[in-house]
């Protein structure tokens, strides 16, 4: 019988799930969120911060999935 307070290891550090989609698809939805904007030209493109923000913990999230 395994404690509740052992984790278990080789999961998701951020969702607890083994499955490496959960982060990928997290940041390529950011990456989504922060490029269409930019391509599409009847949606206002939010200001240069957000942009920068959203590319950056989208990489981080993919490079997070792909590394583990």
């Amino acid at each position: 019988m395994q404690r509740t307070d052992e984790r278990q290891r080789g999961g998701c550090p951020v969702f607890g799930v083994k499955s490496k989609a959960i982060p990928i698809g997290l940041g390529l939805l950011l990456l989504i969120f922060a490029v269409v904007p930019l391509l599409t030209p009847g949606i206002p493109a939010p200001p240069l911060p957000v942009i920068a923000i959203l590319i950056i913990c989208g990489a981080a999230f993919v490079w997070m999935g792909l590394s583990r």
